[in-house]
């Protein structure tokens, strides 16, 4: 039956919700941007170009339309920041012109493309400046075909389980973090 009224949805869409209430009712949210989205989800819905996206963060690809959003993790997890999901987020947002609550760091390659596109005053400009991080300039984006034999990686989505399974013990972990670990599936991250 819901697969008749089509409720029942097995795939997903890449379209964020819209927000319900507020000045902006209507408007997708900005918010709702997933680590799954490519650029090309977002331009269709927020009316940024790929490119822009790109170059905002520092993606050199010959694809920028199809750069899934959650590889800006990986490409930056060296950084002493995280720049992901939330960065985009909060780029999207000041974008378009929609208030949006976030902590999320941005790159000074994207302050300056807003600033560019007149879409922030001086005042704003100097304001993300002063929590910004300026992103390594040869970073190029290559689709992930990694291999059993690479070294492990640890990163935002990485469990304790995970790093049992890379062979360091249970006690050793918790002697690092400080604490008492009882959920194997909780990630590194959230417990530090």
């Amino acid at each position: 039956i819901s697969k008749s009224l089509g409720i029942w949805k097995t795939e997903s869409t890449k379209i964020p919700k819209k927000l319900s209430s507020g000045e902006y009712a209507g408007e997708f949210d900005p918010g709702d941007i997933r680590g799954s989205y490519t650029f090309n989800d977002i331009s269709t819905s927020f009316d940024i170009t790929p490119k822009d996206l790109a170059q905002a963060f520092n993606v050199t690809t010959d694809n920028p339309e199809d750069f899934q959003v959650k590889s800006l993790e990986e490409m930056y997890s060296n950084l002493e920041v995280e720049i992901g999901t939330d960065s985009i987020r909060k780029f999207v947002a000041i974008y378009i012109g929609i208030p949006y609550e976030s902590d999320a760091v941005l790159p000074n390659r994207a302050i300056e493309l807003l600033y560019s596109n007149n879409k922030i005053t001086d005042l704003e400009m100097n304001e993300l400046l002063q929590n910004s991080i300026i992103l390594p300039s040869s970073i190029t984006h290559i689709p992930n075909t990694s291999s059993e034999d690479s070294e492990p990686l640890i990163n935002g989505r990485t469990t304790v389980k995970d790093v049992i399974n890379y062979g360091i013990q249970l006690e050793q972990i918790e002697e690092i973090i400080g604490i008492e670990i009882t959920d194997q599936t909780s990630a590194i991250r959230d417990l530090c």
